[in-house]
């Protein structure tokens, strides 16, 4: 029945002999127990025509006589079988003799069982508590009790703790154990009154401060127990005052039965002092008046906030307003009372005012020089005269030496007259006035104005009046108008002096030009006059019939009020004339007192000469 068959001849026999088959074995899987039938080998395989055959012993010695089939053996339970093989050749092949194949179902890890107890958590009562075991369940499936496993362990207890129940694997086909807890835990008190906290510095660390009294308990009865900061380094800062929350940990006595509760408090948290350590300013030595501002103390560097300067009026009695971080600085001789304090940060307090005694002691006294000194008439309020100015000698710039008394900011009127801040005074301020000669040199605009306004006047000249204010350090600016008049006095040049001759002022302001009221002197050549607007001015004048000697007249009124102020502080600027040696030469010299004799203020004072 084969295509190809081997022969072989012996003395003139022929014998067909049957063909051995080709074998391959089944191979054992590694198997574990899951509850259902698994096949246990891998199948094998023989020559076409050929057949493979199995069965099923639990003796591998031994070989089977009966049950052979050409299924793959399969089983269930966990445990050792030996799988038998062999080959049928159908007449064709040559049998295959027996051979077994061991194959192992291992049992199956319960480690990983889920155990499902009727309660896992109880709070401490004094009395027994009990748990069940309510499911055990593997991949899935639920296991039997005593079929599949047992219980043993912790099912009832009292105290406080954690207890375990263990689940073991109870046949062949399971393996290990699994467990369950469940606890009897404290009990966690209620706080039925918060400890007193006192307000804290800043500064200080909660630590510091303590916690006094409170309360805990649980139902009608107490729980002893200590209250304490759950961070107590931290450093609370002022803006966290009755804001930020704090972490409070009760601790029972009883830890056996009770356990820490944590709750939140708000804290007060007061400013500090001003840190006692910050230096102090000292007083600038060996001050002399040179005519400029100059600082009164030497500043120092603080903590805790930032130091504040302000010039009162004595050394016992701290001002009230006009504080500032700029250093105080005065140009007048005097004594000053230089107050300091450190005005607190968020987390500190001001430091109490304090005062520093300031002296700036008066220049040394020019010679003459056969020069003519200013008029004295009016006290610097300090004993002094109120200022010297040399004669003009020919040169671009006059000198001078000024004796101050007291500072602008010493004088309400003046402040007002001048529109001062309490900053502006607070640092020093100096004015003084500035003319200058323009001969026929003022704007074409400002021309016409005065040939509008000077009526039967002839021009003389055109001046340039302007007021200047210095305050501290900074760069001096025009005050174009002031809050009140001030009077200002012109000595007449020679070339404009004449017996009978009248002179005006015509003033040019804001667009506007008027003959203002004003006066000359026959005596000292001086022509007077109240303004409260400085720019572009024209000396103006009408000859008349000659009387003989000095005389004195009036200029005509003006229709404008603008020169008279809500302020009725009036200035004086008095003129030191020259009166020789003066033919051809325009000298306008000038000294600017802001205050009336009876307040005694001086500030400062500017000579200069323009051609």
């Amino acid at each position: 029945g084969a295509d190809n068959y081997d022969i072989t001849y012996i003395n003139g026999a022929l014998t067909i002999s049957k063909i051995i088959p080709t074998v391959t074995a089944p191979v054992a899987k590694e198997l574990t127990y899951s509850g259902d039938s698994q096949n246990l080998v891998t199948p094998g395989a023989t020559s076409e025509g050929a057949t493979m055959e199995y069965v099923i012993s639990t003796d591998g010695s031994v070989v089977p006589t009966d049950g052979w089939s050409t299924d793959i053996p399969a089983q269930t339970d966990a445990k050792l079988y030996y799988v038998w093989y062999r080959i049928n050749g159908n007449g064709i092949y040559e049998d295959i003799a027996p051979a077994p194949v061991p194959v192992t179902i291992s049992p199956k890890s319960i480690a990983n069982a889920v155990v499902t107890l009727s309660n896992t958590e109880f709070t401490y009562d004094a009395s027994e508590h009990t748990v069940t075991v309510n499911s055990v369940t593997l991949d899935g499936v639920t296991l039997s009790e005593n079929t599949d496993y047992t219980i043993s362990g912790s099912l009832s207890g009292t105290e406080t703790g954690s207890y375990t129940v263990t689940i073991t694997a109870n046949n062949s086909n399971y393996k290990d154990s699994a467990t369950a807890t469940w606890s009897i835990g404290l009990i966690s008190p209620v706080i039925t009154e918060l400890p007193t906290i006192e307000p804290i510095t800043y500064g200080q660390p909660l630590g510091a401060v303590p916690l006094v009294g409170g309360k805990a308990g649980n139902g009608e009865n107490d729980v002893p127990g200590t209250f304490s900061w759950k961070t107590p380094d931290t450093v609370p800062e002022v803006s966290d005052s009755e804001t930020t929350e704090y972490e409070v940990i009760f601790t029972p006595n009883d830890t056996d039965h009770y356990a820490p509760i944590t709750f939140r408090v708000k804290v007060t948290v007061n400013k500090a002092e001003s840190p006692s350590e910050n230096p102090a300013p000292t007083p600038k030595e060996d001050l002399t008046d040179n005519g400029q501002p100059q600082e009164l103390i030497n500043p120092v560097t603080v903590t805790g906030g930032t130091i504040e300067y302000v010039i009162g009026t004595d050394d016992s009695t701290p001002p009230t307003s006009g504080w500032g971080p700029n250093v105080p600085t005065a140009a007048a001789p005097g004594t000053y009372y230089v107050w300091y304090k450190v005005v607190g940060d968020n987390n500190h307090q001001d430091s109490v005012p304090k005062c520093i005694t300031v002296t700036i002691a008066a220049a040394p006294a020019p010679s003459d020089e056969g020069n003519t000194p200013s008029d004295n008439s009016g006290s610097n309020g300090s004993g002094g005269t109120s200022g010297y100015v040399k004669d003009v000698t020919g040169t671009n710039e006059a000198s001078g030496n000024y004796t101050f008394g007291q500072s602008i900011v010493n004088n309400g009127d003046l402040k007002t007259l001048l529109s001062l801040s309490d900053d502006e005074v607070s640092q020093g301020t100096k004015a003084w006035l500035d003319v200058a000669d323009l001969g026929n040199n003022a704007p074409d605009s400002d021309k016409a104005l005065v040939e509008s306004a000077k009526g039967d006047y002839t021009i003389g000249t055109y001046l340039d009046i302007n007021l200047f204010k210095k305050v501290g350090n900074n760069e001096a600016v025009k005050v174009t108008k002031t809050n009140g008049n001030v009077e200002v006095s012109l000595v007449m040049p020679e070339n404009l002096r004449k017996e009978g001759r009248t002179f005006g002022i015509v003033r040019v302001h804001d667009g506007k030009a008027a003959l203002i009221p004003g006066s000359y002197s026959g005596d000292s050549f001086a022509l007077t006059f109240e303004t409260d607007g400085f720019s572009t001015y024209a000396i103006v004048y009408k000859d008349g019939t000659a009387t003989g000697g000095n005389t004195s007249s009036n200029t005509s009124t003006s229709t404008d009020n603008s020169s008279s102020g809500s302020n009725n502080t009036t200035t004086t600027s008095t003129v030191v004339p020259k009166t020789d040696g003066m033919s051809g030469i325009m000298v306008w010299s000038l000294m600017l007192i802001l205050s009336l004799s009876t307040l005694g203020v001086v500030a400062f004072m500017r000579v200069k000469e323009n051609r």
